[in-house]
Formats: structure tokens, C-alpha cells, sequence
């Protein structure tokens, strides 16, 4: 079971200032752990058609997907879902920051976000080693990316074209010592 309380404050036109700061307090029963998930997010109205944004926060999941397939013949591949035990299969910790802005003008909204994302603990197993299930390799992400969304508007008709730009690499000490 999870039991979790979440706090808010928001503001705002604090002197162009808007925003929300945030703390999630986590009690995850099968580990008997309690988590502190604090967030922000800040906007900046730099002009009446262009506002600035920040947020950021810590975050953890229960639930682990198992890195690595089942083959279920035929090229069909079965992904593989666990819950975090603190054992085998740890509790995943996120840190996320993101930087941006929107500009609006008339029927145009242009979007840009760039991000940062720090995962430790993803767990890594070898599926098809059906002796040794709890076999498995810890490692850390971190991805770095853009974000891009153009909107314009026609009467009753809007049109979307979105692009993301991102690379992630793999820390696994156990299986390499250099980065993937």
C-alpha cells in the first residue's frame, strides 16, 4: 500500500512572479519507507505575449519495469512490471528540472522546454534466465532534452507540430564502467 499527503502553496502576479511550491510525503508499505517529494514551478510574464517557466521536483516510483524482454515467439515481446521490494527490485528515485518559455501572438503559440532528468536505481534483469529471476544489474539514467511545440489557430480549427530532441545514457558500473 502507499499512503501519501500532498501540500501546496500557489501565488500569484507577485510582481510578474507566478507559481506553486509543493512537498508529497510517501509511505510505501512493503518497504516501510516514507519519501519526501518536494516540486516547483515558477512562470515569469516577461512581456504580454512571452512568459518564462521553471519547475522542478523529486519524484519515486513503485513500480519497476524489468529493463530486458520476454520472448514470446513469433517477435512478440511480453515487457515485464515489478513492484519495488527495496531488495531486488529497488524503489526508483527521479530528480527532473526543466527550463522554457511560451510566446503567444495573435493565432501562433510557440512552446520550448528544455529538461533534465536524473533516474538512479532502475533495475536491469536477465528475463530469459528463468532460474535465476532475481539476477540483476542497478543503474542510473540521465537524459537531457528539448522540447518543441508550434500551435496555430484557424476559426474552429487548431494544428499542432511537436519535435523532441533527446539523448539518455545509461549508468551501469556492473555491467560497463563507461557510459551507453
Amino acid at each position: 500500500q502507499i499512503h501519501s499527503m500532498y501540500l501546496e502553496e500557489s501565488f500569484s502576479e507577485w510582481k510578474r512572479f507566478s507559481g506553486s511550491i509543493g512537498l508529497r510525503s510517501v509511505y510505501y508499505s512493503l518497504t516501510k519507507e516514507f519519501f519526501l517529494e518536494p516540486r516547483f514551478l515558477l512562470n515569469y510574464d516577461l512581456s504580454e505575449s512571452l512568459d518564462l517557466k521553471a519547475s522542478g521536483g523529486r519524484y519515486n516510483q513503485f513500480v519497476n519495469h524489468l529493463y530486458g524482454t520476454r520472448s514470446m515467439g513469433a517477435g512478440v515481446e511480453n515487457y515485464n512490471w515489478r513492484l519495488s521490494n527495496g531488495t531486488n527490485t529497488p524503489v526508483v528515485h527521479g530528480k527532473q528540472f526543466m527550463l522554457g518559455g511560451i510566446a503567444n501572438k495573435k493565432d501562433w503559440v510557440i512552446d520550448l522546454e528544455t529538461y533534465w532528468k536524473f533516474t538512479e536505481n532502475i533495475a536491469i534483469h536477465n528475463l530469459e534466465d528463468y532460474h535465476n529471476i532475481d539476477e540483476h544489474f542497478i543503474g542510473d539514467y540521465k537524459t537531457l532534452g528539448v522540447d518543441l511545440l508550434v500551435r496555430k489557430s484557424w476559426r474552429n480549427l487548431d494544428g499542432w507540430v511537436a519535435y523532441t530532441f533527446s539523448n539518455t545514457s545509461v549508468d551501469n558500473d556492473s555491467i560497463q564502467a563507461e557510459d551507453f
